[in-house]
């Protein structure tokens, strides 16, 4: 995006690449080009921090997604020391109790 001046008088364009090639492509002129040229600015300004933002976010998401899945790793082996305390163990993804071998009851 660029102010031109040609003949004394203000032009603004906006580039673009084609093909290898840079294609300029005529917006307006005079006080409508300076308009022009500052809304282009302030809409590229705005998408930046748009972009910003949206990665501020994500990594406030990942940061929190992290200490999630570390409090579930801690509350899980809480769990599975208490169980294994009060005398179950783990049998193809259950939690069985463990039967004392050594009395038969009748």
């Amino acid at each position: 995006m660029a102010i031109e001046t040609h003949h004394g008088r203000r032009y603004y364009y906006k580039k673009h690449w084609v093909n290898g090639h840079v294609l300029s492509e005529y917006v307006a002129a005079g006080e409508l080009a300076d308009i022009a040229a500052r809304l282009e600015s302030r809409e590229r300004r705005l998408d930046a921090l748009e972009r910003e933002h949206a990665a501020d976010e994500r990594a406030a998401e990942y940061k929190f997604d992290r200490t999630l899945d570390a409090l579930q790793r801690a509350v899980r082996e809480v769990i599975q020391d208490a169980l294994f305390a009060d005398g179950f163990y783990l049998h193809k993804g259950q939690w069985r109790p463990k039967r004392d071998r050594h009395t038969h009851q009748p």
